[in-house]
């Protein structure tokens, strides 16, 4: 009997990509993914505008922290959907997790802080960018 050539390494890479996928789409709709996709998406929407109200400067690590971990998940996210979903990459949806993982960087206290001064140093007035910061952290301390 002569057997069926089989692709690099002796491997039948079709079938290990399908078993990829199928693994992939297996986690992006578990229960526990979504709760967390969840609860992060939340956190995304409120937890700055609960950390400029609620919470002194203090505490900004344990917020950074949150956002660190929701950009690590949302970025796995995007990786593992592209992976397991025909046609999710260059969608609508896939541009749209795309944009709004990129823009939690922002919510990063150090690095609204950097853009902030470095937009004070090459304005030259400084100003009104001084007045808008101050004005957001007001009642922190």
């Amino acid at each position: 009997g002569h057997s069926e050539p089989k692709g690099f390494a002796g491997y039948d890479w079709g079938a290990v990509w399908l078993g990829v996928r199928k693994r992939m789409n297996r986690i992006v709709n578990h229960r526990a993914f979504f709760a967390a996709i969840s609860l992060l998406s939340l956190y995304v929407l409120f937890g700055d505008d609960i950390r400029l109200s609620g919470f002194s400067r203090g505490d900004d690590y344990v917020f950074n922290t949150i956002t660190i971990t929701a950009l690590v998940f949302f970025t796995v996210e995007c990786i593992i959907t592209s992976i397991a979903v025909d046609d999710y990459v260059f969608s609508f949806f896939f541009c749209l997790d795309i944009i709004s993982t990129v823009s939690l960087v922002l919510d990063l206290t150090f690095v609204w802080e950097y853009l902030v001064s470095a937009d004070m140093s090459s304005d030259g007035t400084g100003g009104a960018s001084v007045a808008h910061s101050e004005y957001a952290r007001a009642s922190r301390s």
